[in-house]
């Protein structure tokens, strides 16, 4: 009788079992039916999203740092390794020109006291060549009378720091003309 008690029991729970099922299967069947829809209405809003994500984790704008001391380039290279740039470096604004021929970067990071061809002509020349007008320039020297920053301002650069550097303010301005 033991065994018919066990069996009987087993038995019970199995249709017990079976039958909450059933209910469950016919209750989330709008639920799930609506689930689906949506995933495949989605899934193709979804792939091009992880794509373009994909390439934006790819996506790192360049910086042009045209510096003839390699101390500035040092320092630029330095505050710049945490962050999400590819930095290509110009000894002087006759390279950087040259350099501008084969790439065109998102931001030219420009010393004023160079050789040969200063800052603010090697500015001149970028803002005079239509392929290259629109690149933004920003003059990083050492250099702060009113007068120069005037100057390298109507020569077209979108901005103006004093050396020595301080990395925070020197991050924002970078950010505020680069799209990273």
């Amino acid at each position: 009788m033991n065994d018919l008690t066990e069996a009987s029991i087993l038995e019970w729970g199995r249709f017990k079992a079976e039958a909450v099922n059933r209910s469950l299967d016919h209750d989330v069947q709008p639920l799930k039916q609506w689930f689906d829809d949506t995933q495949g209405k989605l899934t193709p809003h979804l792939t091009a999203v992880r794509a373009l994500s994909a390439m934006a984790d790819r996506f790192q704008p360049v910086l042009l740092v045209v510096d003839d001391h390699a101390f500035g380039q040092k320092l630029v290279e330095k505050l710049m390794e945490e962050e999400l740039y590819e930095l290509v470096f110009a000894d002087s604004g006759t390279q950087a020109l040259n350099i501008l021929r084969k790439r065109q970067p998102d931001l030219i990071l420009m010393d004023l006291d160079m050789p040969g061809m200063n800052g603010l002509e090697t500015l001149r020349r970028i803002k005079a060549t239509p392929q290259w007008a629109t690149i933004a320039v920003m003059m990083v020297t050492g250099q702060s009378g009113k007068e120069m920053v005037v100057d390298c301002l109507k020569a077209g650069a979108v901005d103006f720091v004093v050396k020595p550097l301080d990395r925070e303010t020197f991050l924002k301005k970078v950010a505020r003309f680069v799209v990273a």
